[in-house]
């Protein structure tokens, strides 16, 4: 089915999942790199809550946290305890419009970033 975050050959692109895939992580992923791809939540800017973002998807607490913890990861994310959830304020998104079509959103990071 689709894929898990993965890097190409330059570990600058993350690829998160395919449409139709059943894990409701990779369904809250996609949806927190959509709202900072549509420019809803900039870089540096909080994300929505855990709470909304379970609401919004459709999905339990587990979900959004692994989705959340893989984005952290690939340093799209910056959680902060007690605080919430940022946007690396050095975090670009790129469309890539092959991508896209078969239902997968591309992140491209800056060079040097994690």
């Amino acid at each position: 089915m689709g894929q898990a975050a993965s890097r190409d050959a330059a570990g600058c692109r993350i690829v998160i999942g395919v449409d139709g895939d059943p894990r409701g992580w990779v369904l809250v992923a996609n949806m927190v790199l959509g709202m900072i791809t549509s420019g809803d939540v900039k870089p540096g800017a909080r994300v929505p809550s855990r709470q909304q973002l379970a609401s919004d998807a459709g999905v339990g607490d587990e979900p959004v946290s692994h989705a959340l913890r893989v984005l952290a990861g690939e340093g799209v994310l910056r959680p902060i305890r007690g605080l919430g959830t940022y946007v690396r304020p050095s975090f670009t998104v790129a469309v890539d419009e092959e991508a896209r079509d078969a239902g997968r959103l591309t992140a491209v990071l800056p060079e040097g970033a994690s």
